[in-house]
């Protein structure tokens, strides 16, 4: 029975995340998520109290199984440049096995100020793993403002290739393979090095 209310629970945050994704935030009600999951509506009041709340949760569910993946293959090596090359490669491999999710998490712009600030909280958990590593490549003595900046401008450019990616690839001659050779130059020179990995 208990897998039986996650599996129903599971399927209404992925008809969410879908909804959310392709049509946006006014797109998503309880009766159209529990249609897309083939469930009542009466199945869906009974795991979320409202939209509101459904929204929360999909929005937190999602960028915690992100942060965890993430992480995870930042701990397969102890080597930084190592830990950023995984980290661009999972960053590219969740953005293509989950476009939608992807988008959600980091693409789309939510109205309600609760989400916001659980999607903030998340990430600023997240951001402390990867801004360490970083400030291990960089000169001892650099300020931690600028450890904050090379971080920003890392994630800037890589969620605008993931952006170009997923919905513009063609006029950019844009594919996985050079998408991630992007991101490891560009890490790389922001990090004081040509390619992340490489050694001089």
């Amino acid at each position: 029975m208990l897998s039986e209310e996650i599996s129903v629970k599971q399927r209404l945050v992925t008809a969410t995340a879908r909804i959310f994704a392709e049509e946006g935030y006014e797109a998503v009600s309880m009766r159209r998520v529990a249609a897309e999951a083939g469930y009542s509506q009466m199945a869906a009041y009974r795991h979320f109290e409202s939209k509101e709340a459904l929204i929360q949760h999909v929005c937190a569910d999602l960028y915690q199984q992100f942060a965890t993946r993430m992480m995870a293959e930042m701990a397969k090596t102890d080597d930084p440049w190592k830990k950023i090359h995984l980290f661009a490669a999972a960053l590219l491999r969740f953005a293509l096995q989950y476009p939608d999710h992807y988008s959600l998490i980091f693409l789309v712009r939510h109205p309600d100020p609760k989400v916001i600030e659980t999607r903030e909280s998340l990430a600023r958990g997240f951001l402390a793993g990867v801004r360490e590593t970083v400030s291990v490549l960089l000169p001892p003595e650099t300020r931690p403002a600028d450890v904050d900046a090379a971080l920003r401008r890392m994630m800037a450019s890589a969620h605008g290739t993931m952006a170009l990616l997923l919905a513009h690839p063609q006029p950019y001659a844009l594919n996985r393979t050079n998408a991630l050779r992007d991101l490891e130059t560009t890490f790389g020179l922001l990090l004081g090095r040509g390619q992340a990995g490489s050694r001089s």
